[in-house]
C-alpha cells in the first residue's frame, strides 16, 4: 500500500502531466454545469418577470362589485388576512366640476383609507383628494396644489399610478377621488390577492351585506387581459428545468465515466504492475477531485455572478438552488471517475490493449 503523501504526488502528477485527462473534462463539466445552472435561472427568471408584469399591471386585484351593499369595515379588513396584501372600498360620488374646464364633469369617488394602500399610496391620507397620474400630467398639477373646483378648492393630497394602457379597469385614470373615513355602505371592494389565486373569493364575499335570498355576487379581476388568476405556481411546479439539478449529476457522472473509460488500459496496467485496488481508487479520487472541483467552483461562480447581474431581484433565492446544481455536477464526476476506477479488471488488459485508440 502507497503512504497518502505518495498518492497525492501520483495523482498531480498525472494532472500536471496530462494522463488524467483534466483539461478537457474540466472543460466538459463546466459547459455542463453551466448550460444547465442557466437553463434553470433563466426559466426562473421569466417565470418571476411574468409574476411581476402580472402583479404591477394591477391583475392580482380582486373586485366585488355591489351597489350600496358593500361594508366598508369588512372591506377594509380584508387586509390583515395572510395572502391579501391591501384591501378597500369605494363608492360613486357626484361628478366634480373644474373651474378651469367649464362644462367640463369628472367622475368621482369616495374611497375608504385601505383603498389608497390598493393604489400604491404608502400613507393613508383623509384630507384632499386623490388624483391618478394620466390627468395630473394633462392637468399639470402635482401634490400639494390646490384645485378649484365648483366646490370650493381641494388640495391635492397624492398624486397615485394608475396606467390606461395595460389592459385594466380604465375608470380611475379620469376621475377624482375623496378619501373618507368609511360612512355608510359602499359600492366595490378591492382586493388585492398575492400570490394570486381565486381562493380569496368566498372571503372578499364577506364584505357585503346580503339579503335574504340573494345570490351571491361574482368577483373578478381589475385586469382581465393577462387571465383570471396567475399561475405562475403551477409553471413553476412543471417546469422542464425542475430536473437541472438531477441532470447535471448524470451529466457529470457521464463526463467522469468516458474519463475513466479512456484510462482503462492504463489502469489495468498499473494493477498488472502491482499497484494496489485501494491505491489505485484513491489517485483516481483525488485527480477527480482537482478537475471536477475546479471547473466546477469557475462554473458556480460565473453562474451565481450571472444571477446576480441578470436577476437580482431574486438572485438571493436561487443561490442555493444553483449551488446544489453545481455541487451535484461535481459529485457525479467524482462517482464516474470512481467507478471506471473500480470496475477495471486487470484480466482485461489486453482487451482493453487491442481496443485502445
Amino acid at each position: 500500500m502507497m503512504r497518502l503523501p505518495e498518492v497525492l504526488r501520483e495523482a498531480w502528477r498525472n494532472v500536471q502531466s496530462g494522463a488524467s485527462k483534466a483539461g478537457w473534462l474540466s472543460v466538459a463539466l463546466l459547459l455542463a454545469i453551466t448550460l444547465t445552472a442557466c437553463a434553470e435561472l433563466w426559466t426562473v427568471s421569466a417565470l418571476d418577470k411574468r409574476a411581476r408584469d402580472y402583479h404591477s399591471a394591477a391583475a392580482s386585484v380582486r373586485v366585488l362589485k355591489a351597489e350600496a351593499g358593500i361594508d366598508p369595515k369588512r372591506c377594509d379588513a380584508l387586509s390583515k388576512t395572510r395572502g391579501i396584501q391591501s384591501a378597500g372600498a369605494m363608492k360613486a360620488a357626484p361628478p366634480l366640476g373644474i373651474s378651469s374646464l367649464p362644462g367640463v364633469a369628472v367622475p368621482a369617488f369616495e374611497t375608504t383609507l385601505g383603498f389608497q394602500a390598493v393604489l400604491g399610496l404608502e400613507v393613508a391620507l383623509n384630507a384632499g383628494v386623490l388624483i391618478p397620474e394620466p390627468l395630473a400630467k394633462r392637468w399639470k398639477i402635482q401634490r400639494g396644489d390646490t384645485l378649484e373646483t365648483d366646490r370650493g378648492s381641494m388640495s391635492v393630497a397624492a398624486v397615485f399610478p394608475y396606467a390606461e394602457d395595460d389592459g385594466r379597469d380604465s375608470r380611475l385614470a379620469n376621475t377624482v377621488l375623496f378619501p373618507s373615513l368609511g360612512a355608510g355602505m359602499f359600492d366595490e371592494c378591492w382586493a388585492d390577492v398575492w400570490p394570486s389565486t381565486a381562493g380569496m373569493d368566498s372571503l372578499i364575499r364577506t364584505s357585503r351585506n346580503e339579503g335574504p335570498g340573494e345570490a351571491s355576487t361574482a368577483v373578478s379581476t381589475l385586469n382581465p387581459t393577462l387571465g383570471l388568476v396567475f399561475t405562475g405556481a403551477d409553471q413553476y411546479e412543471g417546469r422542464i428545468t425542475r430536473f437541472a439539478p438531477a441532470t447535471s449529476s448524470a451529466l457529470g457522472m457521464i463526463i467522469g465515466l468516458l474519463g475513466g473509460a479512456r484510462r482503462r488500459l492504463e489502469y489495468a496496467s498499473s494493477l498488472h504492475a502491482g499497484v494496489a485496488r485501494g491505491d489505485l481508487t484513491l489517485i483516481a479520487l483525488f485527480e477527480s477531485v482537482i478537475w471536477a472541483g475546479v471547473a466546477g467552483l469557475v462554473a458556480i461562480a460565473g453562474v451565481l455572478l450571472g444571477a446576480r447581474l441578470a436577476a437580482p431581484l431574486i438572485a438571493d433565492a436561487l443561490y442555493g438552488h444553483l449551488l446544489v446544481i453545481g455541487g451535484l455536477g461535481i459529485l457525479g464526476a467524482i462517482t464516474g471517475s470512481l467507478l471506471l476506477a473500480a470496475l477495471t479488471r486487470e484480466s482485461r488488459l489486453f482487451k482493453y490493449f487491442k481496443e485502445r485508440t
